[in-house]
């Protein structure tokens, strides 16, 4: 099997039933049959904590301290769509022209919750949305404005729009020298010229202010007062700008992170409650959200790990063990006008050698 089919499948093989049925897992798998093997070693799921249908996107993010470029153009030629064209331009400018160096990982979303069939998903895997972050030397202002020139002139497939880039410029400008755009996206999946700016260290505080000084169309007060009550619970709060040349739309979404270096959701479970008060999520998907944290290694004889991951440990005379975790990444809450709308969850799956000593010392305390 040379694609990246049988990562996914592991993954899902323990998803719980009210965040993933086996209809939703199987598009999901159709989508990455189209994608090479070793394309990610992290990548997720956005499930919609409002929905009642098991359904999820599928995400995968690749690095460039792991040839994210030279990955990116082998991927783009299992394509033909225009989508695939420009994110294959983006990987010949990260490998070897204007974006190398400059940028640190891309993640390309694949929207098929709404999936009905294996055409669907083919669909879906040629229509992907893409995103990509900078590295810490293109994070002072003027840096971050050059790149993201650059970067959206290729993603756009032509010259920049001049006035969603006068926006863009107006939010950069506005940001306080602490915080930085971490991330920017282009909606290549939606007949749309959205480019999604994602602004990380903004303290909660000044969230309010910056929104206003930009002038996104809401009720400052009421937002102001949404986020003091979800800085409550929050690690870190990042915020999504949706930009078009007519204007910064009205939506603004709140990445929550509670604890980012832990993923187990018994550190989000006072915030999980206060997204059922708010009748963000429903108590089945809110259930499905606590059960996703698990950990898996290719000794367990119920997963159906990958031939090539065993020829490779074999090679290693299984001194490395391949094993995977999932946890919760971050959940976002969009927010319109005076009002949250929805929530989303982000859940993470990553896969990582580990030394065999230390997976032996687990099956010991198990008892194995």
């Amino acid at each position: 099997m040379d694609n990246f089919t049988g990562s996914v499948a592991n993954t899902l093989i323990d998803s719980p039933s009210e965040i993933c049925s086996v209809t939703s897992a199987k598009h999901i798998q159709a989508i990455a049959s189209y994608l090479p093997l070793d394309l990610s070693s992290f990548f997720g799921f956005e499930c919609r904590l409002g929905e009642t249908a098991p359904s999820c996107d599928f995400l995968l993010c690749i690095h460039s301290a792991l040839s994210g470029g030279q990955k990116l153009i082998q991927a783009s030629h299992r394509f033909e769509t225009h989508s695939w064209q420009l994110i294959r331009k983006f990987g010949e400018a990260w490998t070897n022209g204007i974006l190398k160096e400059r940028v640190d990982n891309i993640w390309l979303e694949f929207d098929c919750h709404t999936a009905q069939n294996d055409e669907e998903a083919a669909y879906i895997a040629g229509n992907p949305s893409f995103f990509f972050g900078m590295t810490q030397s293109e994070k002072p202002k003027e840096k971050m404005r050059l790149l993201l020139k650059d970067a959206i002139s290729i993603l756009s497939g032509q010259k920049y729009l001049q006035a969603s880039w006068d926006l863009i410029e107006k939010c950069i400008q506005n940001i306080p020298d602490y915080a930085f755009v971490f991330q920017c996206g282009n909606m290549l999946s939606r007949a749309s010229d959205l480019i999604r700016l994602c602004i990380r260290g903004l303290k909660s505080q000044d969230i309010a202010g910056y929104l206003e000084k930009i002038g996104l169309n809401c009720d400052i007060r009421i937002l102001s007062d949404f986020v003091e009550k979800i800085a409550v619970f929050a690690h870190a709060i990042d915020i999504d700008l949706d930009i078009l040349p007519q204007g910064i739309c009205d939506k603004v979404g709140f990445e929550v992170r509670v604890r980012p270096d832990i993923g187990h959701p018994k550190e989000w479970y006072k915030f999980l409650d206060f997204l059922y008060e708010l009748k963000l999520g429903l108590p089945e998907k809110l259930t499905g959200i606590k059960k996703w944290p698990v950990f898996h290694h290719m000794y367990e004889n119920h997963i159906n790990w990958p031939e090539h991951y065993f020829l490779t440990a074999i090679d290693s005379g299984f001194k490395y063990i391949h094993a995977f975790e999932n946890f919760l990444y971050h959940i976002k809450i969009n927010f319109i006008h005076s009002e949250p709308t929805e929530a989303k969850a982000y859940l993470a799956t990553r896969y990582a050698w580990i030394d065999s000593s230390v997976i032996n010392q687990m099956l010991r305390r198990k008892g194995q």
